[in-house]
Order: structure tokens, then C-alpha cells, then sequence
């Protein structure tokens, strides 16, 4: 099986961020009833989230078996 196009994956990430955005602002700022919260995006975002860390510990596994010297420094 071929790897998507860049670009294609590139929209499908979006979408997935977009989900998962609205999954948050659900939870934030929800109806009255919680039980209107979907579902399938809190799964999303759950499996999203589960997905991106996951990729970052192997990557640092990968940096940190290299023998390199690391400086990480805050995203802020």
C-alpha cells in the first residue's frame, strides 16, 4: 500500500485537529445536558492525543539513544 500524498495527509491532520478542537470547546463550553458532548470526538482527541505522545517518545528514544548532546528548549 502507497503512502498518502503530503499534501493529502496534510488535510487529514487538519481535520483531525479540528475535531479535536471542537471536542474541547464541547467540553469548555458545553450545552446544558453533558450528555450532548460527542462522543466520537472526545474518542479523537483521546486517540490523537495518545498518538502524538507516543510519536514523541519514540522520538526522543531515538535522540537520546544516539549518543548526542540534546538541548530542548520551551516552545514558549
Amino acid at each position: 500500500m502507497s503512502a498518502q500524498p503530503p499534501v493529502i495527509e496534510a488535510l487529514d491532520r487538519l481535520n483531525q485537529i479540528a475535531s479535536c478542537q471542537q471536542a474541547v470547546s464541547d467540553l469548555l463550553i458545553p450545552e446544558t445536558d453533558l450528555h450532548v458532548v460527542n462522543r466520537d470526538r472526545l474518542a479523537g482527541l483521546l486517540a490523537f492525543l495518545d498518538a502524538e505522545s507516543q510519536l514523541a517518545r519514540e522520538q526522543l528514544a531515538v535522540v537520546l539513544n544516539s549518543g548526542k548532546i540534546v538541548t530542548i528548549r520551551s516552545a514558549r
